[in-house]
């Protein structure tokens, strides 16, 4: 049994160019459909990009928007990140030790809350100016 499309070339409906049209804008299409689905899971997912992203920072506020991305996403990062952060910035020393300050501090404070109050932590410890690092008492676990 033949298809569909084969059945309306024989007739003469439609001809064989706008058939193969058609179904190269169905395969377009589909690809399409394909690479959004993909983008998608990529995009929720852990992937080795963003931490690629965050060592290709060149500023400190750079650095903290990217990782506090990559936490709010999986708070176990944490470890690789303050992997990454010991070997970031080597031409500004002071920078780079309050940066790992910082990482390690977050890394304490994230194992002492509860994790709905991860985002306001964090948003507080990885601001542009000073850090704020508290645990109010009802963040404890």
């Amino acid at each position: 049994m033949s298809s569909l499309a084969e059945q309306l070339v024989r007739t003469g409906l439609v001809d064989e160019s706008q058939l193969e049209q058609i179904q190269e804008n169905k395969k377009a299409e589909e690809g399409r459909i394909f690479g959004l689905q993909k983008k998608k899971v990529v995009a929720t997912t852990r992937d080795t990009l963003s931490f690629d992203r965050l060592r290709d920072c060149s500023k400190v506020a750079e650095f903290k928007i990217v990782a506090r991305g990559l936490l709010l996403f999986d708070s176990s990062n944490i470890t690789e990140i303050i992997r990454i952060t010991h070997d970031m910035f080597p031409d500004r020393e002071k920078s780079r030790k309050i940066l790992v300050w910082l990482m390690y501090t977050i890394r304490d404070g994230l194992r002492k809350i509860k994790p709905e109050y991860y985002p306001t932590f964090l948003n507080r410890c990885l601001t542009k100016t000073a850090p704020r690092v508290e645990i109010k008492p009802e963040w404890r676990k």
